[in-house]
């Protein structure tokens, strides 16, 4: 990849007439490996932890952005990516101006209080970003040399940042409870230590089938009713009732759900997400789950 790549994004973002931030979306992939990034470190719909915050103040929630690069889905973020659609405040000084001066401070925030190294606006209008501290941007409709600053400023590094590893044999004692939803820890990781041991693939699908079904088990409106059950074209890993209570915020959608369970070491791609909702849709239910703990990315994103 190079900046030659870069330059066709780019004139894909000027061609374009987008109307949905979807479909500014579908560019991610082609945008980050143009930068030299494996299309397969990008996640999209990340929530952000903020580490500190620069003075006392209420709890901030954790922010969702559209797009992080990261080595994998329990590594540090490096890169964030938020999708706006027709941002240049100069073309739109009202609603869309101040929209974009807020998801600026937004970024701003999460660089300065997160692992984070650097933090983009990819928009139709306009690519800015923060990276070493500074803001900048070019403009799509004038970018003619500005592409080459562009690839170098955000190219990828010899390498991205690693989870350090850690220790699966701490204890945990005492259970979570919520409204919803109660878990007896040490059993939650007796479970979780089964998935992050487990080496064949037989090993590795029963390990999380598990975990699936425990995690599903200690939601008050759900019970697991069979797992590996077998119909003449598939395998069901696991089939939860949903019930069906006025305090169930999941009362609209069908008594059954399917969970499937994919214990990979890279993330599950758009082929395997449209051979679900096919699998969904021939059992007839309108809600299925994927759990993977390496979470879910693709090339073809719009597919997703």
């Amino acid at each position: 990849m190079s900046v030659q790549e870069l330059n066709t994004v780019i004139s894909k973002l000027k061609e374009r007439d987008f109307e949905r931030e979807e479909e500014l979306r579908s560019l991610l992939p082609e945008f980050v490996e143009a930068l030299e990034y494996d299309s397969e470190n990008l996640f999209f719909e990340m929530s952000i932890e903020i580490e500190s915050i620069p003075e006392p103040s209420e709890p901030v929630p954790s922010p969702t952005v559209d797009a992080v690069i990261k080595s994998n889905s329990r590594s540090p973020p490096w890169m964030v990516i938020s999708v706006q659609l027709m941002y240049e405040p100069v073309r739109f000084p009202g609603h869309r101006g101040e929209m974009a001066r807020i998801e600026e401070e937004r970024l701003r925030t999460i660089y300065e209080n997160t692992p984070v190294e650097q933090a983009i606006i990819f928009s139709n209008e306009l690519i800015t970003y923060i990276s070493e501290g500074d803001f900048s941007g070019i403009s799509i409709n004038d970018w003619t040399g500005s592409s080459k600053t562009l690839y170098e400023s955000l190219k990828a590094p010899d390498s991205l940042p690693h989870q350090e590893s850690i220790s699966t044999e701490e204890e945990h004692k005492g259970t979570v409870e919520s409204t919803h939803f109660e878990i007896d820890l040490d059993e939650y990781q007796t479970t979780l230590n089964k998935v992050e041991n487990a080496e064949s693939s037989p090993e590795k699908g029963e390990a999380l089938e598990e975990l699936s079904t425990l995690l599903f088990n200690s939601i008050s409106f759900m019970n697991v009713r069979r797992r590996n059950l077998r119909n003449s074209s598939s395998e069901l890993d696991v089939i939860v009732e949903n019930n069906q209570s006025d305090n169930n915020p999941l009362k609209n959608y069908d008594r059954f759900i399917l969970i499937e369970s994919k214990n990979w070491k890279k993330p599950v791609g758009a082929s395997y997400v449209r051979d679900f909702i096919s699998k969904i849709r021939s059992i007839q239910v309108d809600l299925g789950v994927i759990v993977a703990p390496e979470g879910i990315t693709g090339k073809r994103v719009k597919t997703q």
